[in-house]
């Protein structure tokens, strides 16, 4: 598998300006709810490297709206091969859209799998929360 450069120029900025919008306290909480939801912990101490690490596969991703929404995945890919995980990101999105949160305030399947935005991340999953708790 191809490995990107490193961004430089404008990409650069950007990507520096999402990374310091990063709050740990807001993935702490997140974390929390997740493990309380799944019972699963997530590995690694809080920090956006190891969150990504956590998630990157999508499979706490898919267990999580599948207790929010029984049946939302009805298979949890559990290969290593990229367009699995890719899949599985994919398939906790649709299942997002499905329980209420809008598609403009997801992330896309890169933010997460490249680590793009990880930011937007936790925000979806806030969203998700809020979107869960209204119904």
């Amino acid at each position: 598998m191809a490995t990107r450069t490193q961004a430089h120029g404008l990409t650069a900025d950007i990507n520096r300006k999402i990374a310091a919008n990063y709050d740990v306290e807001r993935e702490i909480v997140a974390r929390d709810w997740i493990t309380q939801l799944t019972g699963e912990e997530l590995q690694g101490p809080p920090g956006m490297d190891n969150f990504h690490l956590a998630l990157k596969d999508g499979v706490i991703l898919c267990k999580l709206v599948n207790v929010l929404q029984p049946g939302s995945v009805k298979k949890i890919n559990t290969n290593k091969m990229v367009f699995k995980q890719r899949e599985n990101i994919s398939m906790f999105l649709t299942a997002c859209s499905d329980i209420g949160v809008a598609s403009h305030s997801s992330f896309q399947t890169v933010d997460l799998f490249e680590k793009q935005n990880m930011v937007q991340v936790l925000s979806t999953l806030f969203i998700l929360s809020s979107a869960v708790s209204i119904k």
